[in-house]
């Protein structure tokens, strides 16, 4: 993880914080410090992380689909999509020098992977996968202040940043099993539902938040206060007693589905609608940072320092995994179905407009183009074989969004 310049003296010009027990730190005298140190660092850290869903990417058959289909067959699939709202995915741990464009206001970060194997018979489902959950919110001002930060460039005078940062990762694996359901039909009409379980092996997480804010009094000199946290199966510290960091859980996802007159759908789906996946002997750190905390000095005056407490330890926790809902309305004309809808993460939605034509025997092409990050998709789809690629932009390098999917599925 690269740092700049003003995190490294931060941190360098206040030799007098330092740990004073095995796990705790707490430093009163950092008369050096005009920036709290690690604060930057965690930031970036968990920032650097984050490289969203989208429709035309998802292959999974229809619950109506698969609660008609009869045979068994072996199916394969991969689904991965990244997107965020500030910079270049190339830049993502760089300065942000090229392409930085922050949103107004939140700005998200996403990236999910899907990967697995297994059989499907009738209307159910049973197989293998892995995945990859990346989830970050957090606004203007804080990336803002990073990117002065990564391009060492001074932070103006007189402004307050208002800093707001909640990310949560998972890197899992395991093993699932879903069925669909036929729960209503008459003539043209009718209404299904699906569930599926994910039982979770974690191999690797993340999870942490910062709040507070910041103002720079004068040059290189700033007042703060602000909190966090970070736990971080991967980290490593001293002082604190050993561990293996492990964690099982479950997710549960549900989908519903209603057709009326035929040509009129509606697809109401929740991935992650329950999930709890509880870590063992993680490692964290639970930090805050103040530049008005009150002392006397040697004459009995009150005066103000900086002052950066908290402790490094590792902790059992719960990660609940965000939900990812989405809603879709198409309408048939002929062969070609049209269709809006939105996926929405942390309650901010990414709006979606879709198209999807029937070719020829069993092709069918697909398009989409989300409102959010501007990506474009486009699908192909042949009876067991489907194939389909997004990005907001023809060089991928400077695209913002980018994604790719495949599915097989040969019966037998």
């Amino acid at each position: 993880m690269a740092t700049s310049s003003r995190c490294k003296a931060a941190a360098a010009g206040s030799p007098h914080c330092k740990a004073t027990g095995r796990s705790r730190w707490d430093d009163r005298r950092c008369r050096g410090l005009v920036f709290p140190p690690g604060l930057c660092l965690i930031v970036w850290g968990i920032l650097s992380t984050a490289t969203a869903l989208a429709g035309v990417l998802d292959d999974a058959p229809l619950p109506s689909e698969r609660a008609r289909h009869a045979g068994t067959r072996v199916f394969s699939t991969v689904r991965y999509f990244t997107a965020n709202d500030w910079t270049a995915r190339e830049d993502i741990e760089g300065n942000w020098s090229g392409h930085y464009a922050p949103r107004g206001g939140r700005n998200l970060g996403v990236e999910f992977l899907r990967a697995g194997v297994g059989v499907a018979h009738d209307a159910w489902r049973v197989g293998y996968f892995q995945r990859r959950d990346v989830v970050i919110d957090t606004n203007r001002d804080t990336l803002d202040l990073l990117y002065l930060e990564r391009n060492d460039l001074p932070i103006p005078v007189g402004r307050r940043f208002a800093l707001q940062l909640e990310a949560d990762s998972l890197e899992a694996e395991g093993v699932r099993i879903d069925r669909a359901f036929e729960l209503h039909r008459s003539g043209r009409s009718g209404l299904w539902a699906s569930l599926g379980l994910s039982l979770l092996r974690g191999s690797r997480a993340r999870s942490g938040g910062l709040a507070g804010g910041i103002t720079a009094s004068a040059a290189n000199t700033f007042s703060f206060d602000a909190a966090w946290i970070d736990r971080n199966t991967r980290k490593t510290f001293p002082f604190i007693t050993p561990g293996s960091p492990e964690g099982s859980g479950y997710a549960l996802d549900a989908a519903l589905e209603f057709v009326w007159a035929e040509h009129n759908r509606v697809l109401l789906s929740v991935e992650d609608l329950l999930s709890r996946i509880a870590w063992r002997d993680v490692p964290a750190t639970e930090a805050r940072a103040s530049s008005n905390t009150a002392a006397r000095d040697a004459q009995g005056f009150v005066v103000y320092l900086p002052a950066v407490s908290g402790r490094n330890r590792r902790l059992d926790y719960t990660q609940r995994l965000d939900r990812k809902s989405t809603v879709h309305y198409s309408r048939e004309f002929g062969p070609l179905s049209v269709g809006a809808g939105a996926l929405v993460v942390r309650s901010i939605a990414i709006p979606r407009l879709s198209l999807d034509y029937r070719l020829g025997g069993a092709w069918r092409v697909s398009a989409e183009y989300d409102f959010r990050f501007g990506s474009v998709g486009a699908g192909l789809r042949y009876k067991w074989l489907s194939l389909a690629v997004l990005s907001d932009s023809t060089d991928l390098g400077g695209a913002k969004a980018y994604g790719l999917a495949a599915q097989l599925a040969v019966p037998f």
